[in-house]
């Protein structure tokens, strides 16, 4: 999957500010003060504000991505940040892929204390990847590029309802509706291992979960945490035709160290039971959807989906600073650095999948530019005994 750019970029809209990741961004999430002469394009007046934004991004997995962006948002002066945004994107990338959605925002539903998150979405993928199920997958050199992929086109709507309980606490319930379609290539792997789902169809599971933040500054915390646990099923009920259940836990957490440094560290542990389609096994649960493990959003020195499987654990570990701070026609931009280290491993249809202690594990590191204290842009490269890979896109990773 690409990362969503666009929403981390309309934050520096005037009267209000978006926090990163939009719809999808953790439920408490920090806002960062207004900043002298923040904005980009900014069209109206009043309460209503319109943002055209260009995209540009990379990374190993997709290549270059160029797309276009609007935001539309209705500040009526009481809601924080906004009573409502609608966001829309196009995005296309030089390997075929494309990712287009529109998303929807909405503060205080009919005045019950309710925030709705829609999403509407499109993609199309033609080099997904399948390595197969389980740790011990393997990735042999010389094969044909399609060997290892398939081409998958995934028409998706997802809501989410969430509502404060208490001080930092939010509970949240979710839905979402794929229909996926599936190409498999000639002599690939996937034609070889026909696992369950290769005709495609409706996965549907519906969601509740309970989330917690303390970090003081969502776009660069330097304390507090951020936990979420969830549990989702698909059942025919659900409109899904695959019956499975699943649970996910993610911990963060942020602490600062002398010199200015930032320790950053988030664990995630997921499992999957029953008959679950293989185009589902990369995905998670939780307020901010996951992929992998493998790519941009979780092992960065392997290809997208490297290893998949019902259980999966997940630790990235960062250190970061900034370094240099410069005001160019009264902007403010914050440049730093990243250095990290990422740890996994999944489990196949048991937890009995290969040596123990056989984790996958790749080290890298990056720069970093903040842009009026909102918008965070990386760059990073990590290395595995696979290679190395390569990630121009928006947002820290967590």
């Amino acid at each position: 999957m690409i990362s969503s750019l666009f929403l981390a970029a309309v934050i520096t809209a005037p009267q209000q500010v978006l926090p990163p990741g939009g719809a999808d961004s953790p439920p408490n999430s920090r806002l960062a003060p207004a900043q002298e002469g923040q904005g980009p394009i900014s069209l109206g007046t009043g309460p209503w504000t319109i943002l055209p934004v260009p995209l540009v991004s990379y990374d190993s997995d997709n290549g270059l991505g160029l797309g276009l962006a609007a935001a539309l948002f209705y500040n009526d002066g009481v809601s924080e940040p906004y009573r409502f945004s609608l966001i829309a994107q196009i995005l296309g990338t030089t390997d075929g892929v494309t990712q287009d959605y529109v998303k929807l925002d909405y503060l205080n539903l009919f005045g019950s204390g309710l925030r709705l998150n829609a999403e509407a979405r499109f993609l199309h993928e033609p080099n997904a990847s399948w390595f197969g199920i389980g740790n011990t997958t393997q990735n042999l050199a010389g094969e044909p590029t399609d060997y290892y992929q398939y081409h998958r086109t995934a028409p998706a709507l997802r809501t989410v309802l969430r509502h404060v309980i208490l001080g930092g606490w939010y509970g949240y319930a979710g839905y979402l509706l794929e229909d996926m379609f599936i190409q498999p290539y000639p002599g690939s792997l996937l034609v070889e291992q026909q696992p369950l789902g290769i005709g495609g169809g409706l996965n549907a599971p519906v969601m509740l979960g309970i989330a917690y933040d303390s970090r003081d500054f969502e776009p660069w915390p330097t304390s507090g945490e951020y936990t979420d646990l969830s549990f989702r099923a698909a059942e025919p009920w659900t409109g899904s035709q695959y019956a499975w259940v699943g649970g996910t836990l993610v911990w963060r957490t942020y602490d600062s160290l002398p010199w200015r440094l930032v320790f950053a560290q988030r664990f995630l542990a997921d499992v999957m039971y029953g008959n679950v389609p293989f185009f589902a096994e990369d995905e998670t649960g939780g307020l901010e959807e996951l992929h992998g493990l493998g790519g941009w959003s979780t092992l960065r020195g392997f290809v997208k989906d490297r290893f998949l499987g019902d259980g999966k654990v997940l630790e990235n570990l960062e250190l970061r600073r900034f370094f240099l701070g410069l005001t160019p026609f009264h902007q403010r931009i914050d440049l730093g650095f990243t250095a990290f280290a990422d740890l996994g491993r999944v489990y196949g249809e048991s937890f009995v999948d290969g040596p123990p202690l056989l984790i996958h594990w790749d080290l890298g590191g990056g720069l970093r530019a903040m842009l009026n204290r909102n918008l965070v842009i990386r760059a990073d490269v990590g290395a595995s005994d696979e290679g190395p890979r390569i990630y121009l896109l928006f947002g820290n990773l967590f």
